[in-house]
């Protein structure tokens, strides 16, 4: 739990419920219908932004760029946030009804889902409570969609297929709001070599004549507004031949046409206390005295649209202020899959496969006219499966090697649209992976079990270029190379019918490793003596009393039992514009009891 510094509120409010639910029906002794209901509300503090920039007293301004080497532990550092509504809240509705009927020769599915939800994310950026360094970001989503599935399938001595067609359709908007004041706006101005011209006003002009109004301490609002409609249509097919009693092969095919529009509208700022300010004074003649007018201050700091103007949309217009800008594509893709299985012995497998995987591209919400392209990606595998004659133990082990063409990541960008203000998109890139991948699972005992899983893997460019010109083609893409889980679990049975169950899980991730880019956004930077990005482990223990009829569990939990903490993420989005730098941190230690009732 963190509490703030200046104001003693805690950081750890939450109201969050749901509800869900499931019927089932058989019409028939080959029919079977189950539908299933979810309602979710969560409605819960923002993560607390720790702001670990060293701040000069005021008025004086955090100097830029950031020198990584002065930040402060985020440990030690008290936290002092200042957004308003500091909220993230979430409505979701989903539905979804499955039928499936036997016909003998073959059985048919059908699958149809529904989801709506609404969201809406506050976050302070800039982990201050300083009013020339206030910056925060909304992300306001509104969704719905729905997905119908046909599915055909059957099997008999030598073929096990399956066959079938989906649609999907979503309807989408977005709004990516952000909120500062007059002040921070100057702030962001000064650093980028345009000046303090509200300062210089209020202080030249209007407090020397004892004019009332002030250009300082009043809202600033940007907003981005999205809508996006897409569809895919996909038909599928897979088949397994067992071509001996120890050989089958198995082979499949997916063909997928994705459509999308989507579009971008971007209003002018809204300041009206700024407005009114500088319409009373131009109508007092003050502001031509400085040679200005109020058109000189309806400019764009985050959204600013002036490199993308004139970039022509395919609705026919052309990238502007206050013109919704659109765009609509389609891709198609034909995903193949290929997998061989030999049993060298009756409790050994041996199999080696390939897949061909594929995502559609698409478009960056605060970049208007931007797109990026599909992603597709090749992965082979092979390995084996072995499982003990008294089934107490069953391994898995596999090497795999991946190859990504265009794959798609969400990514810290300076200066998108010429603005100077960085913003989060995706870019795509060539990547590589190769690793291996071990599993045991281990029951030597009534009522005992255990699983180890350890996976070794190692990613890197193939290509990539960022917008600034860094080239990170043969570097590491920052993916972890071991994680390692281990647990087990411990039942007793009661006289009376009832049980005990004790479970421990340990989880250990390797250090992330390092690139140019990452170095640059402080991903592997040390910071206040910390390292960011290091390797991490965790331990949870549970205790579970459950009735003879598993209608009623009372569990007790620790998470986290040696209170083990990690830098969590640094956020950098106002380092080059306010010289803020704000850090995230792993919950601690945290322990509870809960209860659950079956009807």
């Amino acid at each position: 739990m963190l509490t703030d510094a200046a104001t003693g509120e805690d950081y750890d409010r939450q109201d969050n419920w749901a509800v869900r639910g499931a019927i089932g029906w058989e019409p028939t002794a080959l029919t079977d219908v189950v539908f299933r209901y979810t309602r979710e509300k969560l409605d819960e503090d923002a993560r607390p932004a720790i702001g670990i920039t060293p701040l000069p007293a005021a008025p004086a301004r955090p100097g830029v760029p950031v020198d990584p080497s002065t930040l402060l532990n985020p440990f030690d550092t008290p936290v002092t946030n200042d957004v308003t509504s500091n909220l993230e809240a979430r409505d979701l509705d989903e539905a979804s009804l499955h039928i499936t009927h036997d016909f003998g020769a073959f059985t048919l599915q059908s699958i149809s889902a529904f989801r709506y939800f609404e969201t809406s994310n506050r976050q302070d950026e800039d982990g201050t409570n300083r009013i020339e360094l206030y910056f925060d970001t909304n992300n306001i989503e509104q969704n719905q969609s729905w997905y119908q599935e046909f599915r055909l399938s059957g099997a008999n001595d030598r073929f096990d297929w399956v066959a079938g067609i989906s649609y999907y359709d979503e309807n989408a908007t977005q709004t990516s709001e952000t909120d500062a004041f007059t002040d921070s706006i100057e702030t962001v101005l000064f650093n980028l070599g345009a000046g303090t011209p509200f300062t210089d006003l209020q202080y030249g002009l209007l407090i020397p004549y004892n004019l009332p109004q002030r250009l300082l301490g009043l809202s600033w609002d940007e907003s981005m507004y999205n809508r996006g409609d897409f569809s895919a249509f996909a038909a599928f097919a897979d088949v397994e031949w067992r071509i001996t009693d120890r050989f089958s092969l198995i082979g499949g095919a997916r063909y997928t046409r994705d459509e999308k529009t989507f579009s971008w509208l971007n209003g002018p700022r809204v300041a009206p206390e700024l407005d009114q300010a500088l319409a009373e004074l131009d109508a007092l003649g003050v502001l031509a005295l400085a040679g200005v007018s109020p058109a000189d201050f309806g400019f764009d700091v985050v959204f600013d649209l002036s490199s993308a103007a004139g970039l022509a949309c395919d609705n026919g217009v052309t990238v502007a202020e206050g013109v919704v800008c659109e765009r609509s594509d389609s891709w198609n893709d034909i995903s193949p899959r290929l997998v061989a299985n030999f049993r060298a012995m009756d409790n050994l497998l041996l199999f080696a496969s390939y897949t061909q995987g594929y995502k559609a591209g698409g478009y960056n919400s605060v970049e208007v006219g931007s797109r990026f392209e599909n992603e597709d990606v090749d992965n082979f595998e092979a390995g084996l499966k072995w499982t003990a004659p008294d089934n107490s133990m069953r391994v898995a082990a596999s090497i795999f090697h991946y190859l990504y063409k265009d794959k798609q990541a969400v990514r810290l960008v300076n200066n998108v649209g010429g603005s100077g203000v960085p913003q989060y998109v995706v870019e795509t890139s060539d990547e590589t992976g190769t690793g291996v991948d071990f599993q045991v699972d281990w029951a030597p005992l009534a009522g005992f079990e255990a699983y180890l899983n350890l996976q070794y893997i190692d990613v890197t460019f193939d290509e990539r270029i960022t917008r600034s010109g860094v080239d990170l083609s043969g570097q590491p893409t920052g993916t972890p190379e071991w994680s390692i889980s281990t647990g087990a679990s411990q039942t007793w049975a009661m006289p009376n019918g009832s049980e005990v169950e004790l479970l421990g899980a340990y989880a250990y991730t390797s250090e992330r490793r390092c690139n140019t880019e990452s170095r640059q956004q402080l991903g592997c930077a040390v910071i206040g003596g910390v390292q960011n990005g290091e390797a991490t482990q965790r331990l949870d223990l549970r205790a579970y009393w459950r009735d003879a009829n598993d209608r009623l569990q009372l569990g007790a939990y620790v998470n986290n039992v040696f209170d083990e903490q990690y830098i969590d993420g640094v956020g950098t989005l106002t380092a080059d514009t306010f010289g803020t730098v704000h850090a995230q941190i792993t919950p601690p230690r945290m322990w509870g009891v809960d209860l659950r009732v079956r009807y």
